[in-house]
């Protein structure tokens, strides 16, 4: 049994590609995304969660410091 395996020369202006997951989404969009078919099977949904109120932020790290003796 032997391992089976590719070598890849990363260019150094890809600093974004560091992970096999990396390689793999340039190889992607090199062959068009929507070159790929994608099965029926395949499900996936979305969350979506709104951003924080700033306000209420500083207002709750504010309390938690004041709590702690910070002034």
């Amino acid at each position: 049994m032997h391992d089976e395996g590719l070598n890849l020369f990363i260019p150094s202006f890809k600093v974004d590609v560091t992970r096999d997951v990396d390689v793999i989404e340039e190889v992607l969009r090199i062959y068009g995304y929507n070159n790929i078919e994608i099965l029926p099977e395949v499900r996936a949904s979305l969350g979506y969660t709104s951003k924080p109120d700033p306000d209420k932020v500083r207002r709750i790290i504010s309390e938690y410091l004041s709590a702690y003796g910070f002034f």
